[in-house]
This record gives C-alpha cells, sequence and structure tokens, in this order.
C-alpha cells in the first residue's frame, strides 16, 4: 500500500499497478526489462526462479525480496542459481562481465509512477511530477 494513502508520506515512487484509490498518479517510465540469455519466451524459464521466490515463467515483477542486495542478486544470476527481470536503466547502471542482458519477448515492461494523496494541496507536491516528468523525459 503506498505510503501517500497512509500519512507516512507526501509522494511515492510506485511500481504499476497499484491500488490507486485516493491517489492521484503519474507514469514516470516505461522501459524493457532484459534478462541475462539470449532472445527468448518466459516458457523458456520455466525451471528457474526469480529473486522474490516464484517461478520465473509467470510474469510477476520478480522484485527482490527484501533480504537481497543487487550485488548478492547479480552474484546468484552469474552462479545460475537465479534469474531475474531488471529493467534497462537498472543494467545500464550495473554492468556485470559474467551477465549478458537480453529481450523477453512476450515479458510486459515494469511501469514507475508518482502517487500522492489526490486531496493533497502542496505545492511542493504539486511540482514534484512536472519536475520529475521533465528529468526523465
Amino acid at each position: 500500500m503506498p505510503a501517500p494513502r497512509e500519512g507516512r508520506a507526501d509522494v511515492a515512487l510506485v511500481p504499476r499497478p497499484f491500488d490507486d484509490r485516493g491517489l492521484d498518479a503519474e507514469t514516470l517510465l516505461t522501459e524493457p526489462r532484459l534478462v541475462a540469455r539470449s532472445r527468448l519466451r518466459l516458457a523458456d524459464l520455466a525451471d528457474r526462479v526469480l529473486p522474490d521466490g516464484a517461478p520465473a515463467d509467470r510474469e510477476g515483477d520478480g522484485a527482490p525480496s527484501r533480504h537481497l542486495d543487487l550485488a548478492h542478486i547479480f552474484n546468484l544470476i552469474e552462479l545460475g542459481r537465479l534469474v531475474w527481470f531488471p529493467p534497462l536503466s537498472v543494467t545500464r547502471r550495473h554492468p556485470r562481465p559474467g551477465i549478458a542482458y537480453r529481450p523477453v519477448d512476450d515479458l510486459r515492461p515494469p511501469i514507475l509512477a508518482l502517487a500522492w494523496p489526490e486531496d493533497s494541496r502542496s505545492s511542493a507536491v504539486a511540482a514534484l511530477p512536472r519536475t520529475a516528468l521533465a528529468w526523465v523525459g
């Protein structure tokens, strides 16, 4: 549940889809996710596991569980123990010589959005989506 709905934050970055009741949101980024292998389909990953423990051939977000950091995830990928579908921006920021990133033909791209309470009257909150869109655009 996004922190703005609970009053713990004025704004939050959230992956879509999410429960947007009571929130306004602006999509900031949609980009392809890649996998460490030559081009393939989800069915090709039937015996693999995602960082969240889910089977890799089911289209979930595969978001890393809280106890795995990026270095650990990449090490497990290099050892052949894990598959992950990181967004393109992550692969560019964290190149690894032992990993070749490839597109997955039938995998939907992740969508990152900025969300805030729909009744917010903060001028700073109102300015943030415009600034963020200008920055990622």
